[in-house]
């Protein structure tokens, strides 16, 4: 940890900000679930991403998306939380 933790303090000191995680595949799982959620139902229905969650219809959909998803990375034991994921989701889009 000591290794690491140096590692990013060097990254950060040169202006990247870097993130110390134990848990990679939640971070790594929980960026792809913004992604599932939001780039293809932009791009199917023709719409800007920040204007996705002005539709109960897009907001729905991407709920079915993210449901998916979580239940899917739970079967492979990473833990994604869909409160904390739908929240981060609708703040990136606003």
């Amino acid at each position: 940890d000591t290794l690491v933790n140096l590692i990013a303090q060097v990254i950060d000191s040169i202006g990247v900000k870097t993130t110390v995680s134990d848990n990679i595949l939640g971070d790594v799982f929980g960026k792809l679930a913004i992604n599932i959620t939001t780039l293809p139902t932009s791009a199917l229905l023709g719409m800007q991403a920040h204007r996705l969650i002005e539709n109960d219809g897009t907001v729905t959909v991407m709920d079915d998306i993210l449901r998916e998803m979580v239940a899917v990375v739970g079967t492979q034991g990473v833990a994604l939380n869909f409160d904390e994921r739908r929240a981060a989701i609708h703040n990136l889009l606003k």
